[in-house]
């Protein structure tokens, strides 16, 4: 019995190999985009779970208040490990974690030498007995001496190829250019990439202390993050509540910048925060977005797909009908006409998740070169997770998209069948909710194609409020290199301008309450040297620039404002106004035009403000924009000669934007990926509902072709119906579309386009000419066959 039903579905098969290679396809595609979206959701939520202890881990955050909102930083003060440690019970361990950015130096046997900016943590000596991070090579008892450090595995090969680098010597650099040697003590296995504590390489936290000249008692000097280890959870709100103490302690040592409170948060609950958290130096997770909506969209393919095999298989059985209909005059029972039916199509289901794991290596590989790390790996056969969810979706899939049509098929009485009076039309309610469905579908990703689309045009054109086409930056890491490479380049025809800085636009800047007179404004404030508004094309609005005349005048007493501070503070002429930020009293002498230092963020009040030139790292060069990567490549020969002990990472000003233009292309890659593929499945079924719809009315289409009847007016009749359809679908599909868009860009995206309503009529027009093209083709088709035939049908 299980042979000769084989034997009809292989037989049925060859019969409908376009139906069968459709529905392979179409299910493949859509359950490896599922097995991407899956793996991309666990990455997500596995993260940290790598830690043995992740679930009794908490971390030390602080609150404090700008004009009336609460703002949480994931800062600490250096100080409050030490004194918790001794004043505070139920706390297992209690970790200190700092992390700077810091050339790292190897000479080789052979003499060769290799230079490096690595990302150098230092913690307490608890750390790897608090983290779960396994080593490669080397003792974990190591980290415990001060004279050793640890590598990541890429770091180590970096230096090291493949060798074992434990016992070799490296050579640590400080902002001063002073080096500590460190002898290698051990290499960490590969770390996976969704772990919230983000390293290179790693050493004790007292060489923090003493490499970088920093009190371990200067409450006003921050650590970057303190971790708590308590096993009995039911303590955490006691350490929580004990920590008030040290709230005056802390504002008193800081009384320009008080805080309201110190929290306690677990790692999950930090992780899921990380990227709300101010001054967090620690890492952060996925962005909610990058999670959810890969998943969703998946879904709504996968169910397109499951749609389309719906159709389609209702469609083909129309050629079976007899077939029904003999075998149960014959005495065969409707629910061995299910268990065929049913088999058949979970057949190709199954032969649909063999492709999904082709396709599923495929997307993943694509999926991993759209970004900078590893997110999911190739081997995603060896999880038991992954089976289990393969098998789930294999059951779901069956279900919605094999169930009915079996039961459907297998319905029909056997005497009307055989008397021909039963024929699908495809114009039943499931047919027609199905095809709105999919066309809604199609369109929801459609447009979200053509938003996106038209946002990566609008944030490459869009006007930072500066000139970012001309200027090359080159951090030195001190003002000994600076001067040296500045000199270097004084001679240089390619060089227009130049200008220092110790904070930089895009770059970075810091963050500082200024107060006048009783109003308080969080600003972002740069610290450095004279003409840099004039180098960087920031438009002066009133007043005056810093300037080499006023050099001494304005060092520490005068500041340049942005107009979003003048705002904030209610002005109407800042020039000569006075603000308070730390200590310092800042004299307004220019206000400028507000300007953009991200698409990432929204308009903020800015200070600029002059220092002593030991302070400033950062050189500016300015260049003509057609030889700027040949500039740069100048500087950097230059850098190589006269500054061998530290790396050259200077870049164009430009570059410093990537992130937000590769983020562009990736969803862009994603979106048209899938619009492509739901639009191909809609096509298919409508295709199908068609060509059902002509198959019953051949005879009314050969009798009105006969009777003089034109191309256009039998093509409106069999595309009426479907029109409607998709009308309704292009309202529903259009409507989510845009708010999906929006929501989708707002969750991304500060400075974005504004969704109007071209983006969505646009995508509707496409769709809508796509499905009068296929009505064309087919009734096209059916025409141009003799009308004699049609007559004498059946």
């Amino acid at each position: 019995m299980l042979k000769n039903f084989f034997l009809l579905a292989i037989r049925n098969y060859m019969r409908n190999k376009a139906f069968v290679v459709i529905n392979v396809l179409g299910l493949g595609i859509a359950i490896g985009c599922c097995i991407v979206a899956y793996l991309n959701f666990m990455f997500d939520a596995d993260y940290n779970k790598m830690h043995v202890n992740h679930e009794s881990i908490y971390k030390v955050n602080i609150s404090r208040y700008i004009k009336d909102r609460l703002q949480n930083y994931s800062i600490s003060p250096i100080s409050l490990a030490p004194a918790m440690s001794t004043e505070i019970a139920g706390i297992d361990r209690i970790v200190r974690y700092s992390r700077t950015g810091s050339p790292i130096r190897y000479e080789t046997p052979n003499k060769e030498v290799k230079i490096f900016d690595v990302n150098v943590a230092f913690a307490d000596k608890e750390f790897l007995r608090m983290f779960t991070f396994p080593l490669k090579w080397g003792d974990p008892a190591s980290f415990e001496d001060e004279g050793k450090i640890l590598l990541t595995e890429e770091t180590s090969k970096k230096f090291f190829g493949d060798n074992n680098p434990v016992g070799e010597s490296i050579s640590l650099f400080n902002d001063e250019g002073v080096a500590k040697v460190f002898i290698v003590g051990g290499v960490f296995k590969k770390i996976p990439m969704n772990n919230i504590v983000y390293f290179e390489s790693l050493t004790l936290y007292p060489n923090y202390l003493k490499h970088y000249k920093i009190n371990e008692l200067d409450w006003k000097v921050w650590a970057g993050a303190t971790f708590l280890q308590v096993s009995n959870p039911a303590k955490v709100k006691e350490i929580e509540a004990s920590l008030a103490r040290y709230k005056d302690i802390q504002n008193k040592s800081r009384e320009d910048w008080k805080i309201e409170r110190y929290y306690i948060q677990s790692l999950k609950a930090f992780t899921k925060d990380s990227r709300d958290l101010w001054a967090n130096y620690v890492g952060s997770s996925s962005h909610p977005a990058s999670v959810i909506a890969p998943a969703i969209m998946a879904i709504l393919i996968l169910l397109l797909a499951c749609f389309n095999f719906i159709n389609t298989a209702i469609a083909i059985s129309n050629k079976r009908l007899k077939e029904i209909g003999i075998r149960k005059v014959l005495g065969g029972h409707r629910r061995s006409l299910v268990i065929q039916f049913l088999g058949e199509n979970f057949l190709i289901c199954f032969l649909a998740l063999l492709v999904s794991l082709l396709v599923g290596a495929f997307l993943i590989e694509e999926w991993q070169k759209m970004w900078a790390y590893e997110m999911i790996s190739n081997h995603f056969l060896e999880s038991l997770g992954v089976w289990v969810f393969l098998s789930v979706t294999l059951i779901f899939t069956a279900i919605v998209s094999a169930l009915y049509p079996a039961l459907y098929i297998s319905s029909f009485n056997p005497i009307q069948v055989l008397k021909g009076s039963v024929k699908f039309s495809g114009n039943s309610s499931l047919s027609r909710t199905l095809l709105v469905l999919q066309f809604s579908i199609s369109l929801i990703s459609l447009i979200s194609s053509v938003v996106f689309t038209q946002n990566a045009h609008f944030q490459n054109d869009f006007e930072y409020g500066y000139n970012k086409e001309e200027l090359i930056l080159v951090p030195t890491g001190s003002y000994a290199n600076l001067e040296i490479i500045k000199k270097s380049l004084e001679n240089n025809p390619g060089v227009i301008q130049m200008t220092s800085t110790s904070n930089h636009i895009s770059w970075g800047s810091i963050t500082r309450t200024a107060t006048y007179v009783d109003q308080k404004a969080e600003v972002r404030m740069f610290n450095l040297y004279t003409n840099y508004c004039g180098i960087m094309d920031i438009k002066l609005v009133k007043g005056r620039d810093f300037t080499p005349e006023f050099e001494a005048s304005d060092l520490n007493k005068s500041a340049i404002i942005n107009e979003s501070l003048v705002k904030e503070y209610g002005w109407d002429d800042p020039i000569g106004k006075t603000i308070v930020i730390d200590t310092l009293s800042l004299t307004v002498v220019g206000v400028v035009k507000d300007f953009y230092q991200s698409l990432w963020t929204d308009l903020m009040p800015m200070v600029f403000r002059t220092v002593p030139t030991d302070q400033l790292t950062t050189l500016i060069v300015k260049g003509d924009k057609n030889n700027l990567l040949g500039l740069n490549e100048q500087i950097k020969k230059e850098w190589e000669k006269l500054i061998p002990n530290s790396p050259y990472s200077g870049m164009l000003q430009v570059q410093s934007y990537e992130e937000a233009t590769t983020v562009n292309k990736n969803i862009l890659k994603i979106f048209n990926f899938l619009t492509i593929v739901a639009i191909f499945l809609s096509i298919v079924a409508l295709y199908t509902l068609i060509s059902l719809n002509i198959l019953k009315r051949t005879k009314e289409v050969g009798i009105r072709k006969a009777l003089g009847a034109s191309s256009l007016s039998i093509n409106n009749m069999i595309g009426k119906p479907f029109f409607i359809m998709l009308a309704v679908a292009s309202l529903f599909g259009g409507a989510i579309g845009y708010y999906l868009s929006v929501m989708l860009l707002d969750s991304v995206w500060k400075i974005h386009i504004i969704v109007n309503i071209v983006s969505v009529l646009l995508p509707i027009i496409i769709m809508l000419s796509l499905a009068y093209a296929t009505l064309s083709l087919k009734v096209f088709n059916t025409l141009s066959k003799n009308p004699i035939s049609s007559l004498r049908y059946e």
